[in-house]
């Protein structure tokens, strides 16, 4: 299979397909990464050697009805420096950790669930409600996560009503970056509980502090 097929289709570059093999109603790719790195990621030398390796599947953006596994032979790599403790799997770079599914595919999978159910989705794809469930969690929690507070030393806060009046919010700003920080529901010192609670985790120094309201 052309190399330029995979990435376009499957989102993987820099490996090669050594085998389609076609199971039930599933179409396998096995690839491997075309080049071996030469040396050692932690001290320079090139005294890398291979130390055995391990099969993964991945699920795959599906080909019409058929499902597709990329199924990826990947390497572990030693080395020989006796000076140097380097024992380590090979990257992927097309999937994220222990993940059972290519970045495509989970970004396939967001996109259905704006209009889909969770289990309208993975009845299309023919996949576990779970991993569908495992995508959206792992989505929402990366894309609502707290912002970092690294390097900020100047804020703004204020207070704004939602719903005719009803409901108050509290947001924080970074006055150096304009970005939002924090949003507390409320108004008062209660709103700002969780905020001040991440400054004195994070160990933050706040400089200079501009309200609205005196808090």
């Amino acid at each position: 299979m052309d190399s330029s097929l995979l990435y376009h289709a499957w989102g993987l570059r820099g490996y090669k397909c050594t085998r389609t093999e076609y199971k039930d109603n599933n179409i396998i790719l096995h690839v491997e990464a075309k080049k071996r790195p030469r040396v050692c990621p932690k001290c320079g030398c090139n005294h890398l050697v291979k130390n055995g390796y391990r099969i993964r599947d991945f699920w795959g953006l599906p080909i019409g009805a058929k499902k597709v596994i990329i199924r990826m032979k990947v390497q572990r790599y030693k080395c020989k420096n006796k000076d140097c403790d380097y024992d380590q799997q090979e990257k992927i770079r097309f999937a994220r950790g222990s993940c059972s599914y290519t970045r495509r595919f989970a970004n396939c999978v967001i996109s259905l669930l704006k209009d889909m159910t969770l289990k309208a989705t993975a009845d299309l794809l023919g996949i576990s409600w779970d991993t569908i469930k495992d995508i959206h969690v792992r989505y929402l929690k990366n894309k609502y996560s707290p912002p970092s507070l690294k390097g900020v030393d100047c804020i703004g806060i204020d207070e704004f009503a939602v719903k005719k009046g009803y409901v108050y919010k509290t947001i924080v700003v970074d006055l150096k970056s304009g970005r939002i920080i924090y949003v507390g529901n409320g108004k008062g010192a209660d709103a700002l509980k969780g905020f001040w609670k991440r400054v004195k985790r994070n160990r933050i120094d706040i400089k200079l502090l501009l309200s609205g309201k005196t808090l």
